[in-house]
């Protein structure tokens, strides 16, 4: 489906089979007569979302091509860039994250998955963890060396058709995640840093360092301060109310925080056993479905304990390979 939200800007919606998101909200930002567009964001590396991208390009008619921004280099944001991006496609983007993207290119290893997840707590019959699915697979070599990256920073402009998109840094969901905003319109190009719904997955893989949810904090109180009258999130629809909805996440994750808190001050326990004893909104329908769940639910769990870690308020022991955490 294709729909114009402000003139110029077309919200195109990109199919993510198996997964709880079911669409991507890819963006069109038409330029002037004889100009690249510029598309934000992508989809997975799967023929489906090829073809219902290149379809609704086609069909709002990039006569002089596009260009490519991506939000982040999750693999549904920008897992299609090799198959789309040409020698002459320009890709806009934050910080190349490329820890994070080598993390995904080994995560496709399952001894390497197996050992994260072994670590806190989560046991599985190697048989239950063969491979990460097609879609999550990042191939780094032909995602980084194939394009021509063009590096944004906070406070970068970004002209396209009648609209002067201002570039926001805001990690948190993950590294070098941007946002982008237009003052005069007061539109927000989102990316999964805003979602309507539905929270952003706040993960971690590194514990000890600099949370995750401490960054995503941080970046929600810069766009608190801004006049945004339209959200255009990466999922689910377009949100009027930012700040309400800021607040509304804020609450989420202080929710979370005293609730793990709470279950903490029992004494020492393994990342799956928290995970275990915490409220969550999503539910597998399948097993293939309730092991990436599991997965997105201990590295949230993680984020919020890694939080705590930060601020001295929790403390982490390693033996045996295997991860505790406690209250102070």
């Amino acid at each position: 489906m294709i729909q114009e939200i402000v003139p110029g800007i077309f919200m195109i919606h990109i199919p993510l089979p198996r997964t709880p998101l079911r669409e991507l909200n890819a963006y069109l930002l038409c330029g002037r007569a004889g100009e690249k567009d510029i598309l934000v964001d992508l989809g997975f590396n799967l023929d489906v979302c090829e073809d219902a991208l290149r379809s609704a390009v086609e069909a709002v008619g990039a006569d002089a091509g596009f260009d490519i921004l991506l939000t982040h280099f999750h693999p549904d944001h920008a897992g299609l860039l090799p198959r789309v991006a040409t020698d002459e496609t320009k890709v806009y983007c934050g910080k190349i994250p490329q820890d994070m993207i080598r993390q995904w290119e080994q995560m496709r290893d399952p001894l390497i998955g197996q050992k994260f997840l072994r670590e806190n707590g989560f046991d599985l019959d190697p048989a239950q963890f063969k491979h990460v699915p097609r879609e999550f697979r990042v191939d780094r070599q032909k995602l980084l060396s194939s394009c021509r990256f063009q590096e944004l920073r906070e406070g970068d402009v970004l002209t396209v058709g009648d609209y002067q998109w201002r570039c926001l840094e805001t990690d948190g969901h993950c590294e070098g995640h941007i946002c982008l905003y237009e003052p005069n319109a007061k539109v927000l190009i989102a990316g999964d840093h805003i979602l309507g719904h539905i929270s952003p997955n706040i993960t971690c893989y590194n514990m000890g360092s600099a949370s995750s949810l401490n960054k995503y904090l941080r970046s929600l109180e810069k766009v608190a301060a801004l006049d945004v009258r339209l959200v255009l999130p990466a999922h689910r629809e377009p949100l009027t109310d930012c700040l309400t909805r800021i607040k509304e996440l804020q609450a989420h994750h202080a929710k979370r925080l005293e609730e793990i808190k709470t279950i903490l001050a029992a004494g020492w326990q393994n990342g799956m056993e928290i995970t275990g004893k915490m409220h969550w909104s999503m539910h597998p329908t399948n097993a293939d479905e309730q092991i990436r769940l599991y997965v997105f639910a201990l590295g949230e769990t993680l984020a919020h304990i890694n939080y705590l870690l930060e601020f001295g308020l929790a403390e982490m022991s390693e033996s045996d390979g295997r991860r505790l955490y406690r209250l102070k």
